[in-house]
């Protein structure tokens, strides 16, 4: 509040009083900072004191009231731990004495001695940094020039060793020899080392010859269904007919053994051809009904390569009709009695168990016919 509103705020007698005493006050800083009335109030007063009693103080001159405020608060002690330590102290000493101001230039140069330290200390520990960085860069560069000899050494070896005459090593394949030399480098990605040995384009071509080489074998050696042709049969006992009648019904049996002569053509295999088991049935060829089977089971045939065999194979003839008029049994018994010689149209169904392909599950079957004109049947000599 400025002096005239305080002056204008005064209306009653208390109020006019009081104007008069706050007129008969002291309105110099000397008066306010004099020891008597340090003395006579008991210490010194604070800012906002100061700055009260001022305004109290009508003074014309608003500019002279602002430098006191500014001047009484520069002037009060710092609440440092001597203020705090020994407040009485501080209020034995006037304010402006030469105590105070040594009191505030002495924490001017403490404050300004800390930063100094401070920078000090921040200026030490850079040093320390910076020769720590520079140790660091020291080894980095002495390890450096250790990799560059040891590359450089490495390089001179490898020339050397590749002026030697290689070693080669491979396989024998028959009269070729398979290989590539040993100690060959193949260097990849801008001079990086790269693997001993072959290198990749050597390993596709031996795989790849390795692989031409397993087929040529698989090609010869892989076992072919050899192609059979029957050729005739002997007898080995002769026919026998046995009817039955039982009531009304009966049937009639047609019984003999042949020894069957199968051509074995061979030639297309290149080795020999091993027959675990070989199974023979005999059908009518216009009824398809069979008529025979053959004996030996668990007998193995041998047949010689790139030839042409025959083989004998044993058969029991033995066929049942209800009567003798079944077309089957009409058939077997004109071609195989002894008044007439009638061609008997009759296949076999041979089935072989070839080693190496029976336990794949492969077992071929081959139909079999005699000549144009027929089977002919054995009959008894």
């Amino acid at each position: 509040m400025s002096p005239n509103y305080a002056v204008m705020a005064t209306t009653t007698p208390d109020d006019q009083q009081q104007q008069q005493q706050t007129y008969a006050r002291p309105r110099s800083m000397a008066s306010l900072t004099s020891p008597q009335y340090s003395s006579s109030h008991g210490s010194l007063p604070s800012a906002a004191t100061s700055h009260t009693l001022l305004s109290q103080q009508i003074d014309p001159d608003p500019r002279r009231l602002t430098i006191a405020s500014s001047f009484i608060q520069l002037s009060q002690p710092l609440d440092t731990a001597e203020n705090v330590s020994s407040p009485h102290e501080n209020h034995d000493r006037p304010f402006g004495s030469r105590e105070t101001l040594d009191t505030l230039i002495s924490q001017k140069k403490r404050a300004s001695t800390a930063k100094a330290e401070a920078v000090a200390v921040h200026n030490d520990s850079g040093e320390e940094d910076g020769d720590i960085e520079k140790q660091r860069c020291k080894k980095q560069q002495e390890h450096h020039h250790h990799n560059h000899n040891h590359n450089h050494l490495h390089k001179r070896h490898r020339d050397v060793e590749s002026h030697k005459d290689p070693v080669f090593r491979g396989v024998w394949i028959g009269c070729c020899f398979f290989g590539c030399p040993r100690g060959s480098r193949k260097e990849e990605g801008g001079g990086g080392e790269g693997e001993t040995g072959c290198s990749r384009r050597s390993w596709v071509v031996c795989i790849f010859l390795s692989l031409i080489v397993v087929a040529v074998l698989a090609f010869f050696a892989w076992p072919r269904t050899p192609l059979m042709r029957i050729e005739g049969a002997s007898l080995l006992s002769p026919v026998s007919v046995t009817q039955t009648r039982q009531a009304e019904e009966g049937n009639v049996s047609f019984e003999s053994s042949w020894l069957v002569n199968v051509t074995v053509d061979n030639r297309q295999n290149h080795f020999p051809t091993r027959l675990n088991k070989v199974e023979v049935v005999a059908k009518d060829a216009l009824t398809g009904l069979m008529i025979g089977k053959n004996s030996n089971i668990d007998e193995a045939i041998i047949l010689a390569p790139s030839t042409i065999s025959t083989i004998h194979l044993p058969m029991n003839i033995n066929y049942q009709a209800r009567d003798r008029s079944d077309t089957t049994f009409v058939d077997l018994y004109q071609a195989c009695n002894g008044n007439s010689r009638n061609s008997l149209q009759v296949q076999f169904w041979i089935t072989l168990y070839i080693a190496g392909l029976d336990w794949l599950g492969y077992k071929p079957t081959i139909i079999a016919k005699p000549a144009m004109a027929g089977f002919a049947c054995p009959l008894a000599s």
